[in-house]
């Protein structure tokens, strides 16, 4: 009798922690997928500053008819100012 005890106790823990588990997994998961939003967001906003500040730069480029990768030559020497 006892062992039947036992065993049912053990059987209702383990469900018990899988549900606990499950639920954490979900909290996690939602938790990295909120930074990953606000991650790329940031970048983006980053992004559209850099080429806001440089717009007439660009703007002059297209005029004397740079090529793309003029235009990234001016970024990538911009970030190492």
């Amino acid at each position: 009798m006892w062992l039947t005890l036992k065993s049912k106790c053990r059987s209702c823990c383990s469900k018990e922690q899988k549900k606990t588990q499950e639920t954490f997994n979900l909290v996690l998961a939602a938790i990295a997928g909120i930074s990953l939003l606000v991650g790329g967001i940031g970048i983006v906003n980053i992004m559209l500053a850099s080429v806001m500040e440089r717009i007439k730069e660009i703007g002059v480029g297209g005029r004397l008819r740079a090529t793309q990768r003029h235009h990234s030559a001016i970024f990538i020497r911009s970030d190492y100012d």
